[in-house]
């Protein structure tokens, strides 16, 4: 049978709902996906899915708007909706404004909540 992922626990600092909430989701669909030894590997992936010409163009910037962010987490095995998981990616924005989120840092707390 398929084994569900624990509770995730995990919280930001400063504390923001709604970007725990991404983490945490995206963490439980990567935990689904990978086994707890392979969260290297899994972290790697999502890296490499923000890295293609597609998403972030060479030279990369290492940040992306939302729908380009959407499409490298669907490449990761990842998916999120439009309206419920673009809050909680402004948490990660290099600009509000711009709405450019900054996919390493992103990436990081989805280590850090895997870890926890």
């Amino acid at each position: 049978g398929i084994e569900l992922p624990q509770k995730v626990k995990f919280n930001l600092n400063p504390r923001n709902p709604e970007a725990e909430n991404l983490v945490i989701k995206v963490t439980k669909q990567l935990k689904v996906k990978y086994t707890s030894l392979e969260v290297q590997r899994a972290i790697i992936d999502l890296t490499q899915a923000f890295s293609q010409p597609m998403v972030d163009p060479f030279p990369q910037k290492g940040v992306v708007g939302f729908e380009k962010f959407r499409k490298a987490m669907r490449h990761g095995g990842v998916v999120l909706s439009a309206e419920d998981d673009k809050k909680g990616t402004e948490y990660f924005c290099f600009d509000k404004d711009e709405g450019l989120i900054d996919y390493m840092h992103f990436i990081q707390q989805i280590r850090r909540a895997w870890m926890a």
